[in-house]
């Protein structure tokens, strides 16, 4: 019998598409085998964080879970301009905040030469914290995840990592992810990979405002006397809970990917993990990088452009101040452009 070539073809692919499937319903399946069989520190399924990343005030002790997808589009700031240059001021959650915090390169090498910074095979974390300028009683959680250049032929960061945070209750009593108000309406913006910058290929900014038990300061001097240089997680084979922590762990940071092999078919699902201390962090907001307050300045100025509630002890003028003071290494003059912006914005405000 006489089988066409577009016939024959159409079969073949179905046949190939099929086989995929089955493989990677079976990668899947591994994982969970490989969760059980180790730790979950070390290898975990991917986690779908739609349902993780949560706007507005949480209880760590009923909420400890957040997290947050690795890669974000960038053209809040194009379309900020355009409004300004219009004399008009966006409508609210038209502008992303976690956008405009991730539209600036960052001091990579800095940031890797940080005694802070946390390294693995594939990636660097770096997390920070001070007081923040948002409230007089919340600290502003800085996390960079820096991806080493050999990760990004074997991971699809758009689709394939996702970042998960586990609270400790007993030293955050509450948290804030900022920015991603609307995440679920705009999922189609973290779909199309040609759209990302290649700082946002590589690289992540998240900010979260913390605020901590009340005595967190008291033990915060106990615990630097006995700090040690790295934290160790230790193994178990249940879920980490708050119980878990050691003292000074404020939260645990997992990446979850799935990686392709050479032939591009999918591997069975893993997992890095990296420990946040709490003591990885400034007394005064003035004493953080350049990096960190020109984040929190652009991070709270989305804010206020999105009547965000949560902000009482800030307004323009005073975000303005703090983006003026960490211009840092501007040699792009991006971070000068947007000060502009800003001020820009502030006159529109104005009655």
């Amino acid at each position: 019998m006489f089988v066409s070539p577009a016939l024959h073809f159409t079969t073949l692919t179905k046949r190939t598409s099929l086989i995929r499937r089955i493989y990677i319903l079976f990668a899947g399946l591994l994982s969970v085998v490989n969760a059980h069989a180790e730790s979950p520190v070390d290898i975990a399924p991917i986690i779908h964080l739609r349902n993780l990343v949560q706007s507005g005030n949480m209880v760590a002790g009923e909420t400890p879970f957040s997290g947050f997808p690795f890669a974000v589009e960038n053209n809040s700031v194009n379309k900020l301009t355009l409004y300004i240059q219009q004399g008009q001021l966006p409508p609210k959650y038209v502008i992303a905040t976690e956008q405009l915090v991730n539209y600036f390169p960052i001091d990579k090498q800095a940031l890797l030469d940080d005694k802070r910074t946390q390294t693995s095979e594939l990636f660097s974390l770096n997390a920070t914290h001070a007081p923040s300028p948002y409230n007089h009683d919340t600290h502003l959680l800085r996390i960079v995840i820096i991806a080493s250049p050999t990760t990004t032929s074997s991971i699809n960061w758009t689709e394939k990592v996702q970042v998960s945070l586990d609270f400790n209750p007993e030293l955050v009593l509450e948290y804030r992810l900022i920015g991603y108000e609307t995440q679920q309406a705009r999922q189609h913006e973290h779909q199309h990979d040609d759209k990302l910058t290649d700082t946002h290929k590589n690289t992540i900014t998240a900010l979260y405002e913390l605020r901590y038990n009340p005595h967190y300061d008291v033990e915060r001097q106990q615990l630097k006397q006995s700090v040690v240089k790295q934290v160790r997680l230790k193994k178990t084979h249940g879920h980490q809970r708050f119980s878990d922590f050691t003292p000074y762990q404020m939260a645990v940071v997992r990446l979850h990917y799935q990686p392709d092999n050479i032939d591009g078919w999918p591997q069975a699902a893993t997992s890095t993990t990296f420990a946040v201390s709490n003591v990885d962090g400034e007394s005064r907001f003035e004493h953080a990088s350049d990096d960190f307050r020109f984040a929190a300045a652009v991070a709270g100025f989305g804010q206020l452009l999105n009547h965000n509630a949560y902000l009482h002890d800030v307004d323009y003028a005073k975000l303005i101040e703090i983006a003026a003071s960490a211009l840092g290494n501007d040699e792009l003059g991006q971070r000068q452009e947007f000060l502009h912006l800003m001020r820009a914005t502030q006159l529109l405000t104005e009655p």
